[in-house]
């Protein structure tokens, strides 16, 4: 289901999603200190714009304490208290952690309280505390400490092939059911992603690809054993033993926002004339997933005044320590003056792959 441009326009703190039975709902999130909060998701975009405007009332307002909690709010509990923590601490937990001078409090609920040692702070915070028969049990929760990359590197470093390689692994190796999306300034530019990936399909030189692409994908109304279970398809790539798929999308806000993407990559954007930022749009919906990842590629472009400078001034600040990401790897290859311009054996500093790959000359 495609979201119009009048849905786009959406209260502050909101943006809209889509089930796979096609229901429109809301989720409500917010930044601070670089890191991505969500707050949730609503029926409504009045209610997820009201947990928004708590949650940014809470941020502001150092009077306003846990215990302080009303029952109109819309706001969880469990969020409140997550930010609060922000707030307070300047770290993040999924869990409703707070963090005092000896100890850490996690709160069950507003009343029940277990305490722990400081030290314990990030084994809860992967870890969440549920009653089982009358019994609190820990569930360990796996997450991705690094979900968002930025590569920043000249052409013809292989940076598309990076990312199809990536595309193939969640698309065969992953057991789960997953969505994805490879995004560019054009759609001729974003099938270059998937098209190394398609042209492997058809060659299916080894064993796993022969096994997973063996039948006819005409069969239709036969045995689905003597059906591929990887195929190029009007959609994009589809792995039919997971309900996989890997498509592609024009990069704009509209054709990306609300989706459970689990593994995407924007290619070009720093070249592209665009105005609104893709890769927020994509963090938004891959945030409903346990696990996500993205790669946000691209050349130094020659497009200014755009997103992608507003971007790079952003990634700039990171890497000088002014702002806190600890979810964002960075990897930004250039020269460190211009001076080394004329300097051969410095050129590699800009692009790894020359030697390799690249040649000299080129």
């Amino acid at each position: 289901m495609e979201i119009s441009k009048e849905k786009m326009k959406l209260l502050p703190g909101v943006y809209v999603a889509v089930k796979k039975d096609g229901t429109v709902y809301y989720r409500a999130s917010l930044t601070k200190f670089g890191k991505h909060i969500s707050l949730g998701s609503y029926e409504t975009e009045a209610d997820a714009h009201k947990a928004y405007t708590e949650a940014q009332l809470l941020l502001n307002d150092p009077s306003i304490s846990i215990i302080d909690h009303q029952r109109n709010e819309v706001l969880p509990f469990e969020k409140r208290v997550t930010i609060i923590n922000v707030r307070d601490n300047k770290l993040y937990s999924p869990n409703p952690i707070y963090i005092r001078k000896k100890m850490i409090e996690y709160y069950m609920s507003s009343r029940e309280i277990l305490k722990f040692d400081s030290d314990l702070f990030f084994y809860f915070s992967s870890h969440k505390i549920m009653i089982r028969g009358g019994h609190y049990r820990t569930k360990r929760v796996k997450k991705r400490l690094v979900k968002v990359q930025y590569l920043i590197v000249g052409r013809g470093a292989a940076k598309t092939l990076y990312g199809e390689s990536n595309h193939a692994y969640w698309l065969t190796c992953n057991p789960k059911s997953t969505h994805q999306i490879a995004t560019a300034y054009t759609m001729k530019q974003a099938d270059e992603i998937i098209n190394p990936l398609k042209t492997a399909i058809t060659k299916a030189r080894g064993p796993l690809f022969k096994f997973m692409t063996r039948g006819s994908i005409q069969n239709t109304t036969g045995n689905r054993a003597n059906r591929p279970q990887l195929a190029s398809t009007k959609k994009g790539v589809e792995n039919f033993a997971t309900n996989s798929l890997l498509e592609v999308r024009p990069m704009s806000i509209d054709a990306l926002q609300g989706f459970s993407t689990a593994a995407n990559t924007v290619d070009e954007w720093l070249s592209s004339d665009i105005r609104e930022d893709p890769i927020i749009a994509l963090i938004q919906g891959a945030e409903k997933c346990d696990d996500y990842f993205l790669i946000a590629m691209s050349s130094e472009g020659n497009v200014r005044n755009g997103i992608g400078d507003s971007i790079k001034m952003g990634l700039d600040n990171i890497l000088h320590g002014k702002q806190k990401a600890d979810h964002v790897s960075i990897w930004w290859y250039k020269l460190d003056d211009i001076s080394e311009l004329p300097k051969r054996d410095m050129w590699i500093k800009a692009n790894p792959n020359l030697g390799a790959n690249v040649s000299y000359e080129t």
